[in-house]
């Protein structure tokens, strides 16, 4: 593959995504704690610069949660949750279940949704057994989003 044809796919992936590669960076970073001071020098850029890329990527995220809510409520898409207590291979059982049940034939394997579900749980799996409520949306095309629905605000963090 040649460099061109590299930096194409690359600008195809990204253009499909919400956020940057940068307001990733940065809601990582707040999840972990940072305050906009420390990101932004390691980042080497001014507070205001990470305030201003953080906001618009909540704002990006929120579009997209009310995106993905009215798809829901027209009955284009599948939400459910998957409960804290919940066995991992239960709860990735209950995915496919549910879209058997809406006759949408998923992009994943059953692997594939395991590896999804542990991907969103991140450290809230012990012994097998999600410990905290994970949020699931079906679309209709097969792919599947999934996250913990006990978001942490991120606006809760010291601005230092």
């Amino acid at each position: 593959m040649t460099n061109s044809e590299k930096r194409r796919a690359h600008d195809s992936r990204r253009s499909r995504s919400i956020l940057t590669e940068r307001q990733i960076e940065i809601l990582m970073m707040r999840k972990e704690g940072c305050t906009q001071k420390e990101i932004a020098d390691r980042l080497d850029i001014s507070r205001q610069d990470v305030s201003i890329l953080e906001r618009r990527a909540l704002r990006n995220l929120s579009a997209a949660a009310d995106a993905i809510s009215a798809a829901a409520r027209a009955g284009v898409a599948c939400t459910f949750k998957l409960s804290s207590g919940t066995h991992i291979l239960d709860a990735a059982k209950k995915v496919i279940e549910e879209a058997d049940r809406m006759q949408i034939r998923l992009k994943s394997s059953a692997i594939g949704v395991t590896s999804m579900i542990r991907a969103a749980a991140s450290n809230a799996i012990a012994g097998g057994v999600l410990q905290k409520e994970i949020a699931v949306t079906i679309l209709p095309d097969g792919r599947v989003t999934m996250y913990q629905s006990e978001k942490a605000n991120l606006n809760d963090s010291p601005e230092g």
